[in-house]
């Protein structure tokens, strides 16, 4: 999950140096218009990509702590388990 984390984090970051780079403030948030045949018109803003980026970072760090969670209950009722590692 360490892996889920750093996506995040990545993706998170991107977007607001995407927008720096752009000479806009950081984390500075677009939007434009899309028109699909199906759905019709739709907007869709930039922000969608730093609330990913948040949205990973927290599955991945609380995933985390639930398996360590896990793996201390185990060795608590499971003494050997403890021993063998």
């Amino acid at each position: 999950m360490n892996w889920v984390i750093g996506l995040g984090l990545l993706i998170a970051v991107a977007t607001g140096l995407a927008a720096m780079g752009m000479g806009f403030p950081f984390l500075t948030s677009a939007f434009t218009h899309l028109n699909w045949p199906i759905i019709g018109e739709f907007e869709i803003a930039s922000a969608i990509a730093f609330d990913l980026g948040v949205f990973l970072v927290v599955v991945g760090a609380t995933v985390m702590s639930l398996v360590q969670l896990g793996r201390l209950s185990f060795a608590s009722h499971h003494p050997k388990a403890k021993e063998q590692n």
